[in-house]
């Protein structure tokens, strides 16, 4: 990168002396505010107690970050080899990050570490890791701008031009008038137990794109200053992060994820959505596809919110995956030597919907995830198809899209999206429907001529491979309520997943409502 880390150290410090002649944040505030120190009057004296080392955190040591089991692709490549003398991220998170950080019961034991992104807004909206807030030390445009300096071959104009944007930018961060200095104090008040009156802070761990120069120099002025719960950097940076949980959602889903994954399948309309929420206010564990896409799975499912990047879904998916694998960071190598086609005694089941690769829009599945739906070998898949009556799924979208009725254009509009799908003819009838209000003829003309064809084109096969190899089981739900999902389709669906073999629910050849 444009620039140099003990340089841009010397710069920033000699920057900051001459503006305001003090430090950013005054050891002697930190540690008056935190542990009640005396105030030291000597800088030099400041200067000498502040200093501490300065801490690399690599990820080298997560499952899967070097080696993937053998015929899985190395894509993306293996995470680069750790500093020296660096230490482990498992150290700093040892209940396991991937399970998300739980409010301590303890308070006794020490705070999780606070994440910082040094990068520029636009890479922290883009994605970011779960948990980090966001403290820039160059903006958009000025990262541009140094960019661009610096591949046009002027280094030091581009590590003088950064150095400046740095220093001036941390330093309006760490004034009493930003929105993170007095976050600080209230890491300690918030974290802190109300009987000590010598706690240590939370430790913060900073990291940019890949571990350089931005992330050193906001870590450098947090360690200087003499933060007491210390400060750190993320070997590698975001870069690091995103290989390994890009290299574990390719691996978790065909290796580690042992429970049994159910499959709720069946035609547009027939409530399934619905069911995986009660299936997860009952404490069941779900996976949430559309949920995570912020996406329901037709045409009509867009949604007024802001749909998430792949990079952001991709990080959910990961987050509930991992929610999904309780033993997955203690022993993911003895967990390697099991047996890969039994579910492990004792271990609840998972649920989630049928999806194709694409989740609305923007987001697809990475390949072993999908891969894990679509097998009915190895690792335990198998599917429910929700048997519902027409009638009952017209009446059900009619009250799950009630909004679209009173938003004519914005029907049509959606019409008009199915044009490469379908003659002109048919669409005009749709828009006569629409016209004369007809909107229980319009839901039911969309599912006979295009949701359900659809679906036995793309569902039907899969569906035929698991009714053939006995892993298909059909649940009958005459009509679509929240009060008969909980009274009859629960304890049902227990009954499946606890009944070691449950055939008399087993669809070896599928009815004439399954699509094939």
């Amino acid at each position: 990168g444009p620039l140099n880390g003990p340089y841009l150290t010397r710069c920033m410090l000699a920057l900051n002396a001459a503006r305001s002649g003090r430090w950013l944040l005054s050891t002697s505030v930190l540690t008056k505010t935190v542990v009640g120190a005396p105030s030291c009057s000597r800088r030099a004296h400041r200067m000498r107690t502040a200093r501490q080392q300065l801490l690399h955190v690599n990820l080298t040591k997560e499952p899967y970050a070097l080696q993937l089991p053998g015929g899985r692709p190395q894509v993306p490549p293996p995470l680069d080899p750790a500093p020296a003398d660096s230490v482990a991220w498992s150290d700093l998170f040892p209940n396991s990050f991937w399970h998300r950080r739980r409010r301590r019961l303890d308070r006794s034991s020490p705070p999780d570490p606070v994440l910082i992104d040094a990068r520029s807004p636009s890479e922290f909206a883009e994605d970011h890791l779960p948990g980090a807030i966001n403290i820039p030390v160059l903006s958009d445009e000025q990262r541009a701008e140094v960019g661009k300096m610096y591949c046009t071959g002027d280094v030091l104009g581009a590590r003088l031009r950064g150095a400046s944007y740095v220093c001036a930018n941390i330093s309006r961060s760490l004034s009493e008038n930003s929105s993170f200095a007095p976050s600080l104090t209230s890491l300690v008040k918030c974290t802190a137990p109300s009987d000590s009156s010598t706690f240590t802070p939370p430790f913060l761990l900073v990291y940019c794109w890949r571990g350089g120069q931005r992330s050193l120099a906001l870590a450098t002025i947090l360690s200087e200053v003499g933060w007491p719960g210390g400060v750190g950097v993320l070997a590698g940076g975001y870069r690091s992060w995103r290989r390994l949980i890009l290299r574990q959602l390719e691996t978790w889903p065909l290796h580690d994820l042992r429970s049994p994954l159910w499959v709720i399948s069946g035609l547009t309309g027939c409530g399934k959505t619905l069911l995986l929420e009660e299936l997860e206010a009952a404490g069941e564990r779900v996976i949430h596809l559309e949920r995570l896409a912020n996406h329901k799975g037709s045409v009509f499912g867009q949604s007024d919110d802001v749909r998430p990047s792949q990079r952001v879904f991709e990080r959910e998916l990961h987050g509930a995956l991992a929610k999904c694998i309780p033993s997955l960071i203690v022993d993911v190598g003895n967990q390697s030597q099991r047996g890969t086609n039994e579910a492990e005694p004792g271990l609840s089941p998972v649920w989630v919907e049928c999806e194709s690769r694409s989740v609305g829009p923007r987001c697809r599945l990475p390949n072993g995830f999908f891969s894990r739906l679509r097998s009915t070998a190895g690792l335990p898949t198998r599917r429910i198809w929700l048997d519902v009556p027409e009638e009952a799924r017209v009446e059900w979208i009619l009250t799950d899209y009630a909004a679209w009725l009173d938003d004519l254009p914005r029907l049509d509009r959606v019409i008009e999206s199915l044009s490469a799908y379908h003659s002109r003819s048919l669409l005009e009838k749709w828009h006569s429907l629409i016209r004369r209000g007809d909107y229980c003829g319009l839901v039911t003309s969309l599912l006979h001529d295009h949701y359900d064809p659809l679906y036995k084109q793309s569902r039907g096969p899969v569906l035929h491979a698991y009714a053939q190899a006995g892993l298909l089981y059909r649940v009958h739900l005459p009509r679509i309520s929240k009060d008969l999902i909980r009274s009859e389709i629960l304890p049902l669906l227990r009954e499946l997943t606890t009944t070691e073999n449950p055939h008399h629910h087993c669809l070896n050849t599928l009815l004439d409502s399954c699509p094939i």
